[in-house]
Parts: structure tokens; sequence; C-alpha cells
């Protein structure tokens, strides 16, 4: 009886391996998602430098931040999508016709596009999605103006402390600046961005 017991446990622990491993085939067998790709702070006029995150966007260049030994560039996504993609990394390229307008790069979420905006609205209509490249990445992926089809892929992330003291605006730095986060209770509270925990929780609804 306990040999048979034995058996039957091992064949229970082949089987959860067997579909651990099949699940994660299919996750990484899931065509990207669809966006639209703009662009935004083609110079100081048009940014104001500070990233939702409280990075200084003004102060990356095409060097600033790599992951996996990529080159990586701030971008924005929608500001209702921050609490699911803040701080992940993606790989953004062109998809249909603009496959071949849209060389592909890789993109750290560091800051959103306002929900209230009327631009962020009209631009990510088309697919429901945005990725805002910001001007660090104008050179890599070969545009700096326009909307272009594209597509997105969850590739890894980064944390808050991956980012240099340099890339962070002066303020954040000093522990002085907060961002607004809508509780589950639907109450408003204010959290510092000291220490770069510039995130509300997942289970927040951001507004500024």
């Amino acid at each position: 009886m306990r040999r048979r017991s034995h058996w039957l446990l091992v064949a229970l622990i082949l089987v959860a391996v067997a579909w651990i491993v099949l699940a994660r085939r299919r996750e990484h067998a899931r065509a990207p998602g669809k966006t639209t790709i703009s662009f935004y702070g083609q110079d100081a006029r048009d940014d104001n430098g500070r990233g939702f995150s409280g990075v200084n966007l003004l102060a990356f260049n095409s060097s600033s931040l790599k992951w996996n030994g990529k080159p990586v560039f701030p971008v924005a996504v929608l500001q209702k999508d921050w609490p699911t993609y803040a701080y992940k990394v993606l790989r953004i390229a062109g998809a249909g016709t603009h496959a071949k307008k849209i060389r592909p790069i890789y993109g750290v979420v560091l800051d959103v596009c306002a929900s209230k905006d009327a631009i962020c609205r009209k631009n990510s209509k088309k697919h429901g999605f945005l990725v805002d490249v910001h001007r660090a990445g104008f050179g890599a992926i070969g545009e700096r103006t326009g909307l272009f089809d594209g597509e997105f892929e969850v590739v890894g992330s980064l944390s808050a402390a991956d980012i240099p003291d340099r890339l962070w605006h002066p303020d954040v730095v000093r522990g002085k600046d907060y961002m607004q986060c809508r509780r589950s209770g639907g109450s408003l509270g204010w959290v510092p961005l000291k220490n770069r925990r510039g995130m509300c929780a997942a289970s927040t609804y951001l507004t500024f």
C-alpha cells in the first residue's frame, strides 16, 4: 500500500511539473499586444521633465539605462494602465504597414499619459493602449513625431533601485515630492515619492 502511494505521489508531482512547464510555454507564446506608438518631448517647451515615477526625463540619453545589457528608454502608458505596467520593460516594435518605419526598442514605463488629457485619449483610441516614447529614444526608434501602429510585449522589469540617482528629479531625491493615489475605498491619499517608491499599490487608481 505504501509503495502504491509513493508512485501515486510521484505521478502527481510529474503532472504538476508538466502543467507548469506548459503554462509557461503558453505565456511566452502569447502574441504581443497591439498599441499606438506616439512621441513626447520634442524640445524643452514640450516637456516639463517630470516623469510620474519621479524621474527627471530630461536627464536621460541613449546610454542612461540598461536592461540585460540592452539600452532601455523611458516611455509612458495611459494613466489607467500604470498600476499594471509601472517599471515594466517593454519590447516595442512597429506593426503592419509601420513595421519597417519603427525600429524595435526596449522601453521602461516611468511616466503616464493623463486620462483627462484629450490628446492621450485620442491617440489611444484605435488600439485602446498607448506607448508614448520620450525623446531619449527618438534616435533608436527612428521617429520623433506622428502616430504609428505597433506591438508591445512585457519582457522584464526594473525596480526603482535600479535607476541611478542622477536620473531622479532633485525634489524626489530629497523626498519632497508626492503622488496622489485613490485608495480602494475611494478616498484620496498622498504617497511620498521619497526613497524612490514612486508607485501606488496595484489596487489603487491614480489621479492628478
